[in-house]
């Protein structure tokens, strides 16, 4: 296969061990990923905002936010037969890139809500790279679970 695009408020699965999933432009918006090593089944979403309280009805593209997209994705993982229990569990983004003044603070309220989400699952995350002030851009290879994130400076690491 090849390389899937996961956009902003997108979400995506594979279970081809020869794809990558990848994301581009993480500034206050979450790139999450979920793999399962065993059968080499990932997952990534990439998230915008905390919840969806303030629209009046159910999401429109429930990708859009923590509280709809990350428990949505979860259960098609689960329609495939995974596991949640078995899902090592990556983050990327969540950065103050446009406001010095921290007014709104989405990245950070982006990560929390994550956060918050996993621990009423009982779930953990297992590496992350949040926070700061550049943007990151993600990659998961579905072969061997790493996520390479490419920040601002062009520095890469994997995780």
């Amino acid at each position: 296969m090849g390389l899937i695009v996961v956009g902003i408020a997108d979400a995506q699965i594979s279970s081809n061990p020869e794809d990558t999933l990848v994301t581009y432009s993480l500034g206050s918006c979450l790139g999450i990923t979920f793999y399962e090593p065993y059968r080499q089944i990932g997952a990534m979403i990439h998230i915008m905002l905390p919840d969806c309280s303030l629209e009046n009805n159910a999401p429109i593209n429930p990708y859009k936010y923590v509280s709809s997209g990350v428990p949505l994705l979860i259960k098609k993982l689960n329609q495939k037969g995974i596991n949640k229990n078995r899902l090592i569990i990556k983050v990327a983004g969540g950065g103050q890139i446009l406001q010095d003044n921290r007014l709104f603070n989405i990245g950070e309220r982006n990560y929390r809500a994550f956060k918050d989400y996993l621990y009423k699952e009982s779930l953990k995350i297992h590496r992350q790279d949040v926070g700061g002030t550049i943007n990151r851009t993600i990659r998961l290879s579905l072969q061997t679970g790493v996520l390479s994130i490419k920040r601002s400076s062009k520095e890469i690491i994997e995780i």
